[in-house]
């Protein structure tokens, strides 16, 4: 069971934490995260009907999402996919190098965590993978970016003064996510987390974004210097997102080319 093995799993975590917990104040901010992202999908588990076994699950890829940030930031001193893809460094830790087994004894699920862990950071998920494995791996990039909202606007800074790249509020208005490598100035990373809202998945997660108000921490931290109605546009199209909670239909309003010839 599961819920049994998720004791053991918790007190590796601490373990493998305090490797690094004296390295760097910024550490502990992953620490936090994991144990959010941890309850979230708890949270998101109970409201998709999972039973017990499913939930603890979700926990477990919640808690272990992020372990490889820690090695990130100790090699890099950032947080920088760029240098180091921490999702790939704590899958290889996990399953390559066996350590997963210092986690959990049952390897029964180890796919499913894998692909999972593998592919929250991701631009876009995988192909080929099985029902049951995108279905976690969407759980994970959900309740990942709504602990990422809180997590950014208490944490860093954020301005909006310079006219967004044609082809960052493209992918925006597209429904894609936004490369990091088409970025050009502070209000096109603005867009990269409006854009995450493209990419949640479960009505649920929605309301949980929603309830706990993380969007709006992050928006209300944006300082915006100069143009103010392009950002208000912006700002008000994706909170539409938010409140249309997958309604393809509505949401196709928002994509229309006369809707992004207002901010071109």
């Amino acid at each position: 069971m599961l819920k049994d093995e998720y004791k053991k799993v918790v007190k590796q975590f601490d373990k493998y934490y305090d490797n690094y917990k004296d390295f760097s104040e910024m550490i502990s901010l992953k620490y936090d995260h994991s144990y959010k992202v941890d309850n979230l999908m708890e949270e998101l588990g109970k409201r998709l009907n999972l039973d017990e076994e499913h939930i603890y699950l979700s926990k477990i890829i919640g808690l272990l999402h992020d372990l490889g940030r820690f090695e990130q930031l100790k090699q890099n001193n950032s947080f920088s996919d760029a240098l180091l893809d921490h999702a790939e460094y704590a899958t290889d830790y996990l399953f390559k190098e066996k350590h997963i087994r210092d986690f959990l004894d049952n390897n029964y699920y180890d796919s499913i965590i894998e692909k999972a862990i593998k592919n929250h950071n991701k631009l876009k998920i995988e192909d080929n993978l099985t029902e049951e494995e995108l279905f976690y791996a969407k759980m994970i990039r959900d309740m990942d970016k709504v602990d990422i909202y809180h997590q950014v606007a208490s944490h860093l800074s954020h301005k909006f003064d310079f006219i967004p790249s044609e082809k960052v509020v493209e992918c925006f208005y597209k429904g894609e996510s936004v490369p990091k490598d088409i970025l050009k100035n502070n209000s096109d990373h603005v867009l990269v987390y409006f854009s995450f809202l493209n990419d949640i998945n479960f009505k649920e997660s929605f309301d949980i974004l929603e309830e706990t108000n993380n969007f709006n921490e992050y928006t209300d931290s944006i300082k915006v210097t100069k143009w103010g109605p392009i950002f208000n546009v912006l700002q008000n199209d994706a909170k539409k997102i938010i409140e249309y909670r997958n309604d393809k239909e509505k949401i196709k309003l928002l994509r229309k080319e006369e809707d992004y010839g207002r901010i071109k």
